[in-house]
């Protein structure tokens, strides 16, 4: 069974208990969209709101301007639960999995692995070009950052962030060469074919995937090293559009049971 067939399948026998009261539904709290969010950011956001999907779990988005400045550590997105704020994508799935309980299945030591490649090298690749490139950063990144700061604060914020991610980035020499080894294993982890209840690649990497492919073509132009690079292996993109077509076939589902 394909990997995107099997969550076909779990999609389709997901207990709809996960779906809680209005008054505890789950805000992601993000920055404002197609005008102000990062690509990091909106991956994470295309991937968390993917992971709810598919866990049947009731969610709405709230858009603010300042939402770098509300979360509890910086970190986007962040969701607010009840009074409970969460920020980051792993500590959200954590909150998510311990407060709907939803069973994570596989080898922890091999998650944390897949996790910190994906970091390693999606991430830090996404912040390198957000940041870190000049035709990119003056075009895109400087005017969108801290649009609805005045003059000079727009700029002093933009230079702090820059100045914090290159700091964090200083080892990333070789970040083109390591994102075309990894959009193959990307192939290589979509496309694998598992057992019925196999746990070989985590529901949350799937959507992390997903998230961060979807985000990097949808700024094609603003990105263009990055999306040229991806549309090298339609596989991913076809692996997005799988998700896709889940999400939609969800939303019908739900439109059919309410009416």
């Amino acid at each position: 069974m394909v990997l995107t067939d099997m969550v076909v399948k779990h999609l389709n026998n997901s207990s709809s208990s996960n779906t809680r009261d209005a008054n505890t539904k789950v805000v992601i709290v993000q920055s404002l969209n197609n005008v102000q969010i990062m690509l990091p950011e909106l991956g994470f956001v295309n991937a968390l709101r993917a992971y709810l999907e598919l866990n049947k779990i009731d969610y709405r988005i709230d858009q603010r301007s300042n939402a770098e400045w509300m979360s509890p550590d910086g970190q986007l997105p962040f969701i607010k639960f009840g009074r409970q704020l969460i920020s980051g994508f792993w500590p959200i799935v954590e909150f998510i999995n311990n407060e709907f309980h939803i069973t994570v299945k596989g080898d922890g030591s091999e998650r944390q692995a897949h996790i910190d490649l994906f970091n390693k090298v999606i991430i830090d690749t996404e912040l390198y070009y957000t940041w870190l490139d000049k035709d990119t950063y003056d075009k895109h990144t400087k005017i969108s950052y801290a649009c609805d700061k005045p003059w000079p604060l727009n700029n002093i914020l933009c230079w702090l962030k820059q100045r914090d991610i290159a700091w964090r980035l200083q080892d990333h020499s070789n970040g083109q060469n390591a994102l075309e080894e990894y959009l193959q294993e990307m192939i290589r982890v979509t496309s694998r074919q598992v057992d019925e209840g196999s746990s070989a690649v985590s529901q949350e990497l799937l959507c992390l995937i997903y998230g961060h492919i979807k985000a990097i073509n949808s700024y094609d132009k603003t990105y263009e090293v990055l999306s040229n690079m991806v549309k090298q292996y339609p596989s991913l993109l076809e692996f997005v559009g799988k998700f896709e077509a889940i999400f939609h076939q969800q939303q019908q589902q739900q439109q059919h049971e309410t009416n």
